[in-house]
């Protein structure tokens, strides 16, 4: 479920979306959204300019043909 953010941007990725076509999880058995948002999270925490982009997870966003989605939220 997505949580209230503040008036700036934000991203929003599928945390259950698949690795890639052929793998859901990769070895140690996590989704490929899941390592979206951590590599995502990693890219914001590394760069002040990015501190005002909110980075949520959300469990579905309904675009299961396609891996990795995402969502970017604005003002």
């Amino acid at each position: 479920m997505l949580r209230a953010v503040g008036s700036g941007a934000s991203v929003v990725v599928c945390s259950t979306c698949r690795l890639s076509t052929e793998s859901r999880e990769d070895t140690k058995g996590r989704r490929g959204g899941a390592l979206l948002a951590e590599a995502i999270a990693t890219v914001r925490a590394s760069d002040p300019v990015y501190e005002g982009v909110a980075v949520q997870e959300m469990p579905c966003l309904f675009a299961c043909q396609r891996h990795c989605t995402v969502h970017v939220r604005g003002p």
